[in-house]
């Protein structure tokens, strides 16, 4: 909260809600409390990092108070992103038990695909939370070719329980489209007190 305070005399007209679950550098607060926190101290555009996969989940952002929700790991998973095609499948393969959270790659805790390091020949043991000191040691261990960040050991958020196919952007965003229809219907039948 301390950075979310921080900019509230500036002119910055949107923030980003960093939040545990989000994929590579992630934050540590829950997205409820968070949002709802961050709402309270500012009236301008607040955008929602961390744990979205689907439409469902962007009207649960806006329904905290969010205008955006920013998906990084859904469309990681998509035909036309430069990822390397493993990395898709793993996130297709993924669930939430298969993040990996570590501050051990940059001294800033990062969400991982837990099954990336192992295929590196990097135990997953050996790169959890701990003291916020970053040495690339453990990475350049190797004669020729040692893993490197994100190239080689690949992020991932909470999100990847909601992923399950590789589809084209165009077609992921008609699908988000829907399935935010779909929940605001519901949402609206539950307010009116009528059960599907």
């Amino acid at each position: 909260m301390r950075r979310a305070s921080s900019t509230s005399g500036c002119a910055a007209s949107g923030k980003s809600a960093l939040t545990a679950g989000a994929g590579g550098q992630t934050g540590n607060a829950n997205p409820f409390a968070f949002v709802r926190a961050v709402r309270e101290r500012f009236d301008g555009i607040i955008a929602l990092s961390g744990g979205q996969a689907d439409g469902a989940a962007l009207l649960a952002a806006q329904a905290l108070g969010c205008d955006l929700g920013y998906m990084g790991t859904r469309f990681i998973a998509t035909r036309e992103a430069r990822a390397q095609a493993r990395h898709k499948d793993l996130i297709v393969e993924s669930e939430l038990d298969d993040i990996h959270l570590t501050n051990a790659l940059s001294g800033l805790e990062t969400n991982l695909l837990r099954r990336s390091l192992p295929a590196q020949g990097l135990d997953p043991a050996e790169f959890g939370i701990g003291p916020k000191r970053f040495s690339m040691t453990a990475l350049e261990g190797r004669e020729g070719g040692a893993p490197k960040r994100w190239r080689d050991i690949w992020s991932a958020g909470h999100s990847v329980s909601g992923v399950r196919d590789v589809p084209s952007v165009a077609e992921l965003v008609d699908r988000l489209a829907r399935e935010y229809g779909e929940a605001a219907e519901a949402m609206l039948a539950l307010a009116s007190g009528v059960r599907r």
